[in-house]
């Protein structure tokens, strides 16, 4: 691919929309980018990337299948050492930095913009043209945590123009009834998921899950990873501690991508039929569930997704309020015999169906 070289050289005082459009001015001289398509719920993303053959996102982010579709949002990815697409020549003061990778200085109503500070890089969406526009130094770059879930701080602003959220939970299942497992990190949200996985359930993700509650209550797979953490109470037979890659620099946490020819891929999404709240004992010899207090699970549920979002707001509080509202709550004590919690949740599911 030949390098372009475009300098975006910007002085006097600069807006969001003046950094978005020098970008897409920059995005216009390039050719031939290397593309996606991200399924995301019912609706597809087209992800572009533009200067490099391979791309760092396509492992775990869920394809798209229907060519055809209108693509209801664009990501557009700059690779600087592929593209000589420079940086915007912009400098940062301390008060432009929001929570996580918002840039809160650099953001109103019409345009998000993000520090991808792990990668030294930044992102900017337009909310009106549903585009968003990422520029990198260097694919190499990309952050493991952002290769587990790429573009999971824009999913949040994209789920919430459609009346969706991201939330951070897992969710497994059987048949078309699954489970929202809600809480805060540690609680065993991924030991769960990991243990259905390896059983043969429906996987729908382990940390981040796209929820919608009308016309009815809907969960549906974003990525195609799954994480754990490395020195937790247990991790199911199938899986090493040591497979997959490290996403932080102590080990804490390993990712992989999975198969997809899985059978527990096969369903992308599925009616949720219940909420769930794991918790740990060491002392339980057998598991135990019971009722749950939907107010409690959905605030538990939300501070631990709003810990961890880029957004302004909270866009998962409306919908997950609602199923709460409308489907059983449940809390689980976990045992260390992995596979007695998930016969016990599988009953579970049956009696709430």
């Amino acid at each position: 691919m030949a390098a372009h070289r475009l300098e975006l050289t910007l002085s006097g005082p600069i807006t969001p929309k003046d950094l978005f459009t020098r970008l897409a001015e920059a995005v216009s001289t390039l050719q031939e980018p290397l593309t996606h398509r991200w399924a995301f719920g019912e609706q597809e993303i087209a992800v572009q990337i533009w200067g490099a053959q391979e791309s760092p996102y396509v492992g775990a982010l869920e394809p798209g299948t229907d060519p055809v579709c209108e693509p209801v949002y664009t990501i557009d990815v700059i690779c600087s050492k592929g593209t000589a697409v420079p940086w915007p020549g912009i400098h940062f003061a301390r008060e432009d930095f929001g929570r996580n990778r918002r840039l809160d200085g650099w953001s109103n109503d019409c345009f998000e913009s993000y520090a991808l500070r792990p990668e030294k890089g930044l992102a900017v969406a337009d909310k009106i043209s549903r585009r968003a526009i990422v520029w990198l130094p260097s694919l190499d770059k990309v952050d493991p945590h952002e290769r587990a879930a790429p573009f999971r701080w824009l999913a949040e602003s994209i789920a919430g123009s459609l009346g969706q959220g991201v939330l951070h939970c897992a969710a497994i299942g059987q048949a078309d009834r699954a489970v929202l497992i809600t809480g805060r990190g540690g609680i065993g949200k991924s030991t769960l998921a990991l243990t259905a996985l390896g059983a043969g359930w429906s996987y729908f993700g382990d940390d981040y899950v796209l929820v919608a509650s009308e016309p009815e209550p809907r969960c549906f797979r974003l990525y195609r990873s799954a994480k754990w953490v490395t020195n937790g109470l247990a991790l199911p037979e199938w899986i090493s501690r040591d497979d997959g890659i490290s996403v932080d620099p102590k080990n804490r946490k390993r990712m992989i991508f999975l198969d997809k020819q899985s059978p527990a891929l096969a369903k992308r999404e599925s009616a949720v039929t219940m909420l769930l709240r794991p918790r740990i004992d060491p002392a339980l010899t057998r598991p135990e569930i019971a009722p749950a207090n939907p107010r409690k699970l959905v605030m538990d549920a939300v501070i631990s997704t709003v810990a961890q979002s880029d957004a302004a707001h909270a866009p998962i509080f409306a919908p997950l309020s609602d199923m709460a509202r409308r489907l059983p709550c449940r809390e689980i004590g976990l045992s260390p015999d992995l596979s007695a919690n998930l016969q016990l949740l599988g009953d579970n599911l049956d009696e709430a169906a």
